[in-house]
């Protein structure tokens, strides 16, 4: 099955991705944009996981969404705090050649309880690491002659004073970004903005999910039958589009709907503590919100969709996303905002293209 790049390889596969509401093409894009359906002017918003460094990938997301400011459109960026922080190693780490304890990798990192991988949220830090992290990256910038006390100063204020590493990464995130870019979307930290607007799109999802997961494995068969790959996999029964986080060790399990005559969402999480919630022949999810500690799984966009004009995405959520924008018209009875991939802007950013940390140092 062909994936987004062997899509952009012919004009049948560009018009495919713009028959479903994908564009490559920001004045495309910027047409198709649309009043948020909760109210407002035009917000676009793009989403990842909160990181130390950033590559491409997720530059190329940042640089769309200033063009979208530069043109009026006001941008936010809603930063994933709520994945495990041992998902991705630049949740923890940057790099740079020869420092921290992990030398023959290359990376610099800081201390995670890795016995455990707690969400990114719950992941405490450790002061004395740090330190000693500070004073092998200032003896790895001076072994090659790029350390400069005051822009070294600048980069490692971002460390000082804290605790937790979202803290940091958000801190460590905005610097980068406004260094490179002179410009940072609106942050949105997930954990902190489940409440309200996003809890309440929940519960319509969720009242629904028996037509939702029909309409789920019905859209990843039509793109199966295109030749193009869903990049999710079919649902049961069971599915729910949530995430709870174990108190006892901070992981978070799949929640999954259970007895059909009295309904209920459960999870076991692998330290043996069972989570129950009841939700009632009507699916709620009121229980749910209020005694957990929740996140939303891929379906993010089922929450967002009204309170924004579009959307800056990746290659696979991409795809992904046709998959939720079907699921939004066809079940729903939402008209689904457009979504951008910024491939149009790789050849650009190849500066950055190792992370905007060693962009940082190694400018002259």
């Amino acid at each position: 099955m062909k994936d987004l790049g062997q899509l952009l390889q012919d004009e049948s596969g560009r018009q495919f991705l713009r028959d479903n509401g994908v564009y490559i093409s920001l004045d495309e894009f910027n047409d198709a944009l649309r009043e948020p359906t909760n109210g407002g002017p035009n917000r676009v918003y793009g989403a990842q996981q909160l990181y130390m460094d950033y590559t491409l990938g997720v530059s190329t997301k940042v640089a769309a969404l200033k063009d979208l400011s530069d043109r009026g459109i006001e941008t936010d960026f809603i930063w994933i705090d709520t994945d495990r922080a041992g998902s991705d190693n630049l949740i923890t780490r940057f790099y740079w050649p020869g420092i921290g304890v992990d030398n023959a990798k290359g990376y610099g990192s800081v201390s995670v309880k890795k016995a455990k991988y707690p969400e990114i949220r719950f992941v405490e830090l450790y002061e004395e690491y740090l330190a000693n992290t500070g004073r092998e990256f200032r003896k790895a910038l001076g072994a090659e002659d790029k350390y400069d006390a005051e822009r070294f100063q600048r980069f490692w204020s971002n460390f000082e004073d804290k605790s937790k590493l979202v803290d940091l990464n958000l801190s460590l995130t905005e610097f980068l970004f406004r260094d490179y870019f002179e410009y940072f979307p609106e942050p949105v930290v997930l954990s902190e903005n489940l409440g309200g607007e996003f809890s309440r799109q929940l519960g319509n999802v969720v009242r629904d999910m028996p037509a939702v997961i029909e309409g789920v494995n019905e859209s990843i068969d039509y793109l199966k039958r295109k030749d193009v790959d869903p990049q999710i996999g079919i649902k049961d029964e069971t599915y729910l589009p949530i995430y709870v986080t174990c108190q006892n060790d901070g992981k978070r399990s799949p929640l999954r709907r259970l007895n059909e005559d009295q309904p209920y969402a459960a999870a076991n999480c692998s330290c043996g503590n069972e989570m129950k919630f009841p939700m009632g022949q009507e699916l709620s999810v009121d229980y749910i919100i209020r005694d957990a500690t929740w996140s939303p799984d891929v379906t993010l966009p089922f929450l967002t969709n009204d309170s924004y004009s579009g959307g800056v995405v990746g290659k696979s959520s991409a795809l992904y996303g046709i998959v939720l924008n079907r699921v939004m018209r066809n079940v729903l009875g939402k008209e689904p905002i457009p979504l951008f991939v910024p491939v149009e802007y790789t050849d650009q950013l190849q500066d950055i293209k190792t992370g905007l940390i060693p962009n940082y140092f190694n400018r002259k």
